[in-house]
C-alpha cells in the first residue's frame, strides 16, 4: 500500500527538478544578452585602450624623432661655427706670416709703416668677415626654422584646426627675417668699401658707423628669432597645448655677436 506514495514522491521531486531546470534555463536566456554585451564592451574598451596606447606611441617616436632632428641641426650650426671660426684664425695667423716676410725685405721706415698698416686692416676685415659669415649662418638657421613652422601649421590646417592666429603672426616674422637679411646685406657691403689708403694718407675707417650697422644687424636677428617664438607659442595655444612652447618644436638659438 506504500508503493504509490512512493511514487507520487518521485513524480513530485520529477516535477520539482524540472520546474528549476526550466527556471534555470529562462534565467541564463535573461541575462545572456547582458553577458553578450558585457563581452561585446570589454572588447570594445580593449579596443580603444590599444588605439591609446597606439596613439601615445606614436607621438612618442614622433616626439624622439624631433629631438634627433633639432640635436642634428643644432650639431650642424656648432660645426659650421666652428669652421668659420678655425678658418678664421688661419687666415688671420697667414696675414702674421705674410706680414713678417714683407717686413724683413722693406728697406725703408716708411715702407715697414705701410706694410703694418695693411697688415692691421686686413686683420680687422678678416675678424669682421667672421661676423658677416656668422650672421648669414644664424639667419640661414631662421629660415629653415621658419619652413618647418609653416609645414606645421599647414598639417594642423589639413586636420581642421583654425590657425588664423598663427598664421599672422608668421606674416609679421618673414617681414623680421627679411630685415635682417637686409642689415647682414647692409654689413657686407660696408665692410666691401674698406680699402688700404695709399702710403700718403692713412687709412680711415668710420668705426661709429661699423658699430651702428653692427647693432642693428644684432636687433634684427634678435627680432626674428623672437618673432618666430611668437609663432610657436600661437601654434601651441592653436592646438590646445598648456605650455607655451610645444616641446616637440626646437628651441630657436641663432644668436651671433657682431661686435666690432
Amino acid at each position: 500500500m506504500q508503493m504509490p506514495r512512493i511514487c507520487g514522491n518521485y513524480l513530485v521531486i520529477k516535477i520539482n527538478m524540472q520546474k528549476k531546470l526550466i527556471t534555470t534555463v529562462l534565467a541564463l536566456i535573461m541575462v545572456a544578452p547582458g553577458i553578450t554585451n558585457a563581452v561585446e564592451n570589454s572588447n570594445a574598451t580593449n579596443t580603444q585602450k590599444e588605439t591609446v596606447r597606439e596613439k601615445i606611441r606614436t607621438e612618442i617616436q614622433n616626439k624622439l624623432q624631433n629631438i634627433k632632428n633639432n640635436q642634428e641641426v643644432r650639431n650642424s650650426i656648432l660645426d659650421e661655427r666652428r669652421e668659420i671660426a678655425s678658418s678664421t684664425k688661419n687666415n688671420i695667423k697667414n696675414i702674421n706670416i705674410e706680414t713678417r716676410n714683407e717686413l724683413k725685405n722693406a728697406s725703408t721706415t716708411s715702407e715697414k709703416k705701410n706694410i703694418r698698416q695693411e697688415m692691421r686692416l686686413d686683420i680687422f676685415k678678416a675678424q669682421q668677415g667672421k661676423i658677416v659669415k656668422e650672421t648669414a649662418v644664424a639667419l640661414n638657421n631662421l629660415k629653415q626654422i621658419r619652413q618647418r613652422i609653416d609645414s606645421r601649421i599647414t598639417k594642423a590646417e589639413q586636420s581642421g584646426r583654425n590657425m588664423t592666429n598663427a598664421r599672422k603672426l608668421l606674416v609679421t616674422a618673414d617681414d623680421k627675417i627679411k630685415n635682417a637679411e637686409q642689415a647682414m646685406n647692409q654689413l657686407a657691403s660696408f665692410m666691401s668699401t674698406i680699402k688700404a689708403s695709399s702710403s700718403t694718407e692713412k687709412t680711415h675707417i668710420n668705426t661709429e658707423k661699423l658699430k651702428e650697422i653692427n647693432s642693428t644687424v644684432n636687433k634684427a636677428i634678435k627680432d626674428a628669432r623672437e618673432a618666430l617664438n611668437a609663432v610657436i607659442v600661437a601654434i601651441a595655444h592653436d592646438m590646445g597645448l598648456k605650455l607655451g612652447i610645444s616641446s616637440t618644436t626646437p628651441v630657436i638659438n641663432t644668436a651671433s655677436s657682431t661686435n666690432p
